[in-house]
């Protein structure tokens, strides 16, 4: 059992969608607990008439779920944008930089969410290992014609923000957020999954390239992924 002032992320043993919580949680330095508990998530998750049980006093259909006493909260964005105001990872140049953060932030998560369902071309909701060959044409498709149009956009992204600001900093604003953890994510997930094209396309996205090797070095990221907490990539859908 958890306590109610501890911060507990529910999420599936790997990767995942789940890398992008934990991010938030360790650039800033906040304790939580993980639980990878299959048969815990199960019966919580793969029923979709399932009612709130004691573990979720609010209705949440997919991992990763973050907890605080009694308070539950799902989707990945929601809880890393929610998470990211808790503890000061957030923008803080006013309403239209808050909102410009929350359009990069869902740029990042349908990036990834394409780059998923490439892998399940066939059935999106089985696993990758029983469609390998069915799905092939649709990763092919995706690393022709998908990848690039993502990488060029998240540069495009960085850009703007660097030219306004001046220099190389951050996604959002002068200062480090929750948008800058999930684009960090986002780039380390693309450089695993699709190794050849990432260097193939290196010319197309320096600023990206070059963000992603500077905030893998700060501190507590570093440490994390130096870390047993950090969990390797599953080698395919970006997880």
């Amino acid at each position: 059992m958890s306590s109610s002032s501890e911060w507990v992320l529910y999420y599936w043993p790997l990767a995942g969608r789940g890398e992008f919580v934990r991010l938030v949680f360790e650039e800033a330095g906040v304790p939580y607990k993980e639980i990878n508990d299959v048969e815990l998530l199960s019966k919580n998750f793969k029923k979709i008439d399932l009612p709130p049980s004691e573990d979720f006093s609010f209705p949440c259909f997919a991992p990763p779920v973050i907890k605080k006493g009694d308070f539950v909260l799902s989707q990945t964005p929601v809880i890393c944008e929610y998470l990211g105001k808790k503890f000061g990872l957030y923008p803080d140049g006013g309403e239209e930089e808050e909102y410009h953060a929350r359009q990069f932030n869902l740029t990042i998560h349908d990036f990834i969410a394409d780059g998923r369902l490439a892998f399940h071309g066939r059935n999106h909701t089985e696993s990758y290992y029983t469609q390998k060959e069915e799905t092939q044409p649709y990763i092919d498709f995706f690393v022709k014609n998908r990848l690039p149009k993502w990488l060029r956009n998240l540069e495009h992204l960085l850009n703007a923000n660097y030219g306004k600001h001046g220099g190389k900093g951050y996604a959002i604003g002068t200062k480090m957020t929750y948008v800058d953890l999930a684009l960090l994510h986002v780039l380390r997930a693309t450089e695993s999954q699709f190794p050849a094209p990432w260097e193939e396309l290196k010319g197309s996205f320096p600023l990206c390239r070059e963000f992603k090797e500077r905030m893998s070095q700060r501190p507590n990221l570093a440490a994390y992924f130096k870390s047993d907490r950090c969990r390797p990539f599953e080698g395919n859908s970006m997880m």
